[in-house]
């Protein structure tokens, strides 16, 4: 079967991440240990993080902070008063 008009259809139907998915899938010899279920679970899978990325990245665009912060940053230091 031809994969390339699937992958066509797949980003037609804006499942741009199932496409990405499932043409890593045929590069990687290892997937064909996996059977049908759990290969779409994958593919289902890569769909969903990259929707739930691309929400966050939206989010972030619209909040318009004025600098990048992460919990990992975060001083706890004693004159800070904070605990971890």
């Amino acid at each position: 079967m031809l994969i390339h008009p699937i992958v066509a259809k797949l980003e037609h139907m804006r499942l741009v991440g199932m496409a990405s998915a499932l043409r890593d899938q045929l590069v990687t010899p290892d997937m064909a240990e996996f059977d049908f279920e759990e290969r779409l679970g994958l593919m289902v899978d890569a769909e969903m993080a990259r929707r739930e990325s691309r929400r966050l990245n939206l989010r972030l665009g619209r909040a318009k902070l004025k600098c990048q912060a992460s919990m990992a940053n975060v001083d706890y230091g004693k004159g800070r008063g904070l605990s971890k």
